[in-house]
């Protein structure tokens, strides 16, 4: 009798929410449990082994999609003297909780939300502006009890001064990465690695005439009336991580 209650009132409801959940929304919803998430994922994402967090992780380097993550983790990894085994491009919190977790050096990369949005949507133009915000929010939302135990940089710190972001990390962890700022060769070179990754025209990380077009179209629809209300708690959560007392 326990059992036919357990399964009427608790897991037929969840199943039929399940189901019409997207594979986004549901690994959001497992990003809540972190062992759980990376047991999901284990088992359906070939990338898994190269980008998720394991023994050898010696720092994590996570963010919302066109967040810098990728000029972020090629630049880093370009500064150091020595190999770093980093766990990135998940676009998933539970990557840094795992990190807080095992006493691993964390950076949480983080964009004004209708950049990161807009340019979300140059490159996944199938993604729906709703499930974007979506993301973005549950995304930080999920790190705000956290935000004290990782180093935070934003888009332009990123791109602009990613030495003093390193030697943040080293100073939060007492770490000993390299942060050497490089020179034009370096970035070069890092802009050539990038490139090599990212062929696709709507999925470069460098501007483009065609796709500064298109993010203007979707600047001017993610700011629309209708995500008003999302786009102003995005805001305001960007406001709260990137505020000086957290960095």
């Amino acid at each position: 009798m326990l059992k036919a209650k357990i399964h009427r009132r608790i897991i037929f409801p969840l199943t039929r929410k399940i189901v019409k959940w997207t594979y986004l929304e549901f690994a959001l919803f497992l990003n809540q449990v972190p062992w759980l998430y990376f047991a999901y994922l284990k088992g359906i994402d070939p990338r898994f082994p190269k980008l998720a967090f394991s023994r050898e992780t010696q720092l994590v380097i996570e963010g919302f999609p066109r967040s810098a993550n990728t000029f972020a983790v090629i630049a880093f990894l370009d500064a150091q003297d020595e190999p770093v085994s980093i766990a990135h491009h998940l676009h998933m919190p539970a990557q840094i909780i795992r990190a807080i977790h095992r006493n691993v050096p964390a950076l949480v990369l983080i964009r004004e939300p209708d950049q990161a949005i807009a340019s979300l949507m140059v490159r996944h133009p199938a993604i729906q502006v709703a499930s974007a915000f979506k993301w973005y929010l549950m995304f930080y939302q999920l790190l705000l009890e956290y935000r004290t135990k990782i180093v935070i940089a934003t888009f332009n710190e990123v791109t602009n001064n990613l030495s003093r972001v390193i030697q943040r990390l080293n100073e939060k962890f007492q770490a000993q990465f390299s942060a050497s700022t490089p020179c034009e060769q370096g970035l070069e070179r890092i802009f050539w690695k990038i490139e090599q990754i990212e062929r696709d025209p709507n999925k470069a990380c460098f501007p483009s005439q065609a796709r500064m077009q298109k993010k203007s179209l979707a600047l001017k629809k993610v700011n629309s009336p209708p995500y008003r209300g999302l786009l102003s708690e995005a805001q305001q959560l960007y406001s709260t991580f990137t505020s000086d007392k957290f960095q």
